[in-house]
């Protein structure tokens, strides 16, 4: 009789938890419909044999789109001590700026994209303190570079810099985050953001030192032990979250919404059908959906590059195709 009414309680507890996720994941704490973006990484182009100009102007002119997020990799710029080369970023600014592209510049030793920091070859073997001296001159000549362009509506320093398990990069350092903060706010009287991990991260430690928190927003990721994993997340998870944080900041947005597949090792590396079962164009649309639910009034895309290395590399336009009418609506 006991273990009737342990299955019991048991099945009311299962049925009344499926009901609670199938409710929560239809929830819509939209606020109007948000701004749409990219984060656009030319290393990631050329590492996909994409021409990265090339990607770039079709991204603005064939997609339309509005919004980007811009990496400064310090390893282009100055690859000499004290010799800065702007030609690269200066293009991507000026291309951005002509189409009244609104842009985030991000600054810094770690940038999207892996291996996530980006140190010339001269800083790698610098003692802690002199790189960070070296970081904090290289972000001061990147702001005074670019502080009168209008076309930048945020700086972000660093990407994700307190994720300590992801990316071949130093310990995370929130006292140098702080003095790298600061720096940018008083060269500078545009909007600061940082960016946390969206599953991994409660916000916390960052949210009261910046004007604009960003957080990445994935549902499936890989890893070497268990493989594909789904998070089992609603918008309500990510609507909550930025409910107590909201009034640390000016704004919570989606900095980074996953829109190309996870790969086990690199993308060129999988095969078409591979990549075709990791991310589908119904799932892309699935993603932004969600995210747009949650909350976020802005919000950008991660996956740019490879929809047009699927066109461009394996005559497949459909993911490019879709993207041209997700930016027309």
């Amino acid at each position: 009789m006991i273990w009737r009414v342990i299955l019991f309680i048991v099945i009311i507890a299962t049925l009344t938890f499926g009901v609670f996720l199938f409710i929560a994941n239809r929830t819509d704490y939209s606020q109007g419909e948000p701004a749409w973006g990219v984060t656009f990484s030319p290393v990631f182009a050329e590492e996909l044999g994409l021409p990265p100009h090339d990607v770039f102007t079709a991204m603005l002119d064939d997609l339309r789109v509005s919004h980007v997020r811009l990496p400064g990799y310090w390893s282009g710029i100055e690859k000499t001590p004290g010799e800065f080369d702007f030609s690269d970023l200066d293009w991507y600014v000026s291309e951005a700026a002509a189409r009244n592209v609104k842009i985030i510049l991000v600054l810094g030793q770690r940038q999207p994209r892996w291996p996530e920091c980006y140190f010339p070859a001269w800083v790698k073997n610098l003692p802690a303190a002199v790189r960070q001296d070296r970081t904090l001159k290289f972000i001061s000549e990147v702001v005074r570079r670019y502080q009168n362009n209008g076309a930048i509506v945020y700086w972000q320093v660093e990407n994700e810099p307190l994720l300590d398990f992801f990316g071949e990069c130093p310990a995370g350092d929130l006292e140098f985050l702080k003095r790298e903060i600061d720096l940018v706010k008083s060269l500078d009287e545009r909007p600061v953001m940082v960016t946390e991990s969206g599953e991994l991260s409660t916000w916390m430690r960052t949210a009261g030192l910046v004007d604009v928190l960003g957080v990445s927003l994935y549902r499936t990721t890989y890893n070497r032990y268990f493989g594909y994993f789904y998070y089992p997340l609603t918008p309500s998870f990510y609507h909550n979250k930025i409910t107590l944080i909201i009034p640390l900041v000016q704004k919570v947005i989606c900095s980074e919404l996953q829109a190309e597949p996870w790969a086990p090792d690199h993308i060129n590396k999988m095969t078409l059908d591979q990549m075709h079962d990791a991310m589908t164009v119904e799932t892309i649309k699935t993603n932004a959906d969600f995210a747009r639910r949650s909350g976020f009034s802005e919000i950008y895309l991660w996956g740019v590059e490879w929809w047009y290395y699927m066109d461009e590399k394996f005559d497949d336009p459909t993911y490019w195709n879709a993207m041209k009418e997700f930016w027309k609506k």
